[in-house]
This record gives C-alpha cells, sequence and structure tokens, in this order.
C-alpha cells in the first residue's frame, strides 16, 4: 500500500469539501430554483454605500426572484455559489456571457431603487433605504391625484 504524503491527503479533503459544497448548493439553492442570495450579494456589493435594510433585502429578493424568466432564475441561482468571492471580486466579468450578466446586475438594481423610497426622499444617501413594493410601471398609478395629463 503507498504511503499517503500530506500533499495528497489535504488535495483530497479540499476535493471532498468542494464536492459536498456544489452538491449542496445544487440540493438546496438550484434544484429549487433560489436566486436570492445572488441578488443580495449585488445589491450589496453595488450599492454599498447606502444604509440598506436586511429585511428589505430579503423581501425584495424573494419578489424579483418570483418574476424572474427561467434562464435568469437557473443562473442567478447557481453564480450565487461564489457570492463569498464576489463581495471581494468581480468575477462576472471573466464569464463568457459577462455583458448579460452586468445587465441582470444593472436591472437589479434598478428595480431595487425604483421599488424603494430612495426616490421618494430625494436620494439622500444617509437615510436607510427600504423596499416598499415591487415597481412594475403597468400597474402603479400616478402618486398625483391633482396631476394634469
Amino acid at each position: 500500500m503507498a504511503k499517503l504524503s500530506r500533499r495528497k491527503f489535504l488535495s483530497g479533503v479540499f476535493t471532498a469539501g468542494a464536492a459536498l459544497y456544489v452538491g449542496g448548493w445544487w440540493f438546496f439553492k438550484v434544484r429549487k430554483g433560489d436566486a436570492t442570495y445572488y441578488i443580495k450579494s449585488v445589491l450589496k456589493k453595488r450599492l454599498g454605500y447606502l444604509n440598506l435594510e436586511k429585511i428589505s433585502l430579503d423581501r425584495f429578493a424573494r419578489v424579483y426572484q418570483e418574476r424572474l424568466d427561467t434562464a435568469r432564475l437557473y443562473w442567478g441561482s447557481w453564480i450565487g455559489i461564489l457570492g463569498p468571492v464576489y463581495a471581494m471580486f468581480d468575477m462576472v466579468r471573466f464569464l463568457p456571457k459577462s455583458r448579460s450578466f452586468k445587465n441582470f446586475e444593472d436591472d437589479i438594481i434598478t428595480m431595487y431603487l425604483l421599488s424603494s423610497d430612495f426616490f421618494i426622499y430625494d436620494a439622500d444617501t444617509n437615510r436607510t433605504v427600504n423596499f416598499i413594493e415591487y415597481y412594475d410601471s403597468p400597474e402603479v398609478g400616478c402618486a398625483n391625484p391633482f396631476a394634469e395629463f
């Protein structure tokens, strides 16, 4: 029987840990179509200069996820596996479809800001931003009942 070196042992432990992590991510996130972790990671990274309420982020991520098409939901749930790395390093730019991921991220940010009280309070960066309701332009009526059309 061959002697087990420290390098082989550590590489085996690392490989087994990575396989368990990926398998667990698939079982608990991808299989269920859960992209909320990626949505929250995008908001925390790109809107880090704002005070974002955690409960509002969770509510927005669930509501936004319900309105995603199948492809974005699938890729959003898979790319969420790299959420801890995404917080420090923009790994999306190295993906083959980096432009579509950037558009996806921009859409997440735009919809969050439009769905929150950020613009109601004149884009004040010192106050906490709260999610109100999902902004859907055909469903949202005029906020001023005395407006002339």
